[in-house]
């Protein structure tokens, strides 16, 4: 499970700006999820060369299949 600020309807992600998850979704072989409110599901965010995206992104009322 990864957090984030925001994410988009592409499995990209928005965190606080350390990279930290990115780092370890990069090394990672197992699936990823992104864990968010509907708020804070876009169709697309900006994005930078090392963003990790996640595979699915779970919603309280959706299941995004990325």
């Amino acid at each position: 499970m990864v957090p984030g600020v925001d994410f988009d309807l592409h499995g990209n992600r928005m965190g606080r700006g350390g990279g930290f998850y990115d780092r370890l979704i990069a090394n990672f072989s197992g699936k990823t999820v992104g864990l968010a409110f509907d708020f804070q599901l876009f169709n697309r965010i900006p994005t930078e060369n090392h963003d990790q995206p996640v595979d699915l992104i779970v919603t309280e009322t959706k299941i995004v299949k990325v």
